[in-house]
């Protein structure tokens, strides 16, 4: 339609952090060079998440835009699953292996196996 304004939106996960959450140096390194890639772009903000990983890496990419662009925490961003389908709702064919990662999910064993897991070097 004529007159219609567009907006883009740009979702980028958070830079590497390490085993507490924040950033490392080459997490730092990634989220600097982000920024650079995105400063022709005219934001009008950065918007990122309550974890100190995201509030990082949402920090350093906005320093590189090289205007006063505000950054704001959305609490709604956060590290969580925002809605757990009932078993009713997951295809029957799929719904014994969802529910069963779900359940893992919500106990969080499915956290801390991922976080004990180590990287292979260069990754």
């Amino acid at each position: 339609m004529p007159g219609m304004s567009v907006r883009h939106l740009y979702l980028t996960r958070h830079a590497e952090p390490d085993d507490d959450g924040r950033l490392t140096e080459r997490g730092v390194q990634q989220a600097v060079l982000l920024g650079r890639r995105l400063s022709n772009v005219p934001f009008g903000s950065v918007q990122h998440g309550p974890l100190p990983r995201a509030t990082e890496t949402a920090q350093l990419v906005a320093r590189q835009l090289g205007s006063q662009v505000p950054v704001i925490e959305l609490d709604a961003a956060g590290d969580y699953i925002p809605h757990v389908p009932s078993p009713d709702e997951v295809d029957p064919e799929h719904r014994a292996g969802v529910m069963a990662f779900l359940a893992d999910v919500s106990s969080g064993k499915w956290h801390r196996e991922r976080s004990s897991r180590r990287r292979p070097s260069g990754c």
